[in-house]
């Protein structure tokens, strides 16, 4: 895997307990858009016969930036449920705790885990999410 590509999926770990927010935040923005102000007072109505909630059920699917963050979401937790837990603690130190207070070697003291069998769970994670992450594109 890429250099840069290692650092774009770090980056997504680094952010997956932002996620389930910004899924909430994308569907309220697709469920409340902005609209500005018409100023055709007294104009025809349109013909169409689409509800809302049809309309925003087909915004829902067809939106990218959405399907992208829930795809994301699925892909990390996919892998994250399959590692056991002592791999888990390392991906959980390292990404999820903020602020980062621990080096890889208080990592590896705090899971009971030689420092290079941390890079060695960090690289294998990384990569599968990579993997799948790709086989989306």
């Amino acid at each position: 895997m890429a250099s840069k590509d290692f650092k774009r999926v770090e980056q997504l770990l680094e952010d997956y307990p932002k996620l389930d927010s910004e899924i909430k935040k994308r569907r309220l923005a697709l469920l409340y858009p902005v609209r500005e102000h018409d100023e055709n007072i007294g104009g025809s109505k349109s013909q169409s016969n689409t509800s809302l909630a049809e309309t925003f059920v087909v915004t829902l699917d067809q939106d990218r930036r959405l399907t992208r963050l829930e795809e994301q979401k699925f892909i990390i937790e996919e892998v994250l449920n399959k590692l056991h837990e002592d791999d888990y603690n390392v991906i959980k130190l390292y990404y999820f705790e903020k602020p980062r207070t621990l080096t890889w070697d208080g990592i590896a003291m705090a899971t009971r885990n030689s420092r290079s069998r941390c890079f060695e769970v960090r690289k294998s994670v990384v990569e599968e999410i990579g993997r799948k992450l790709g086989e989306l594109d």
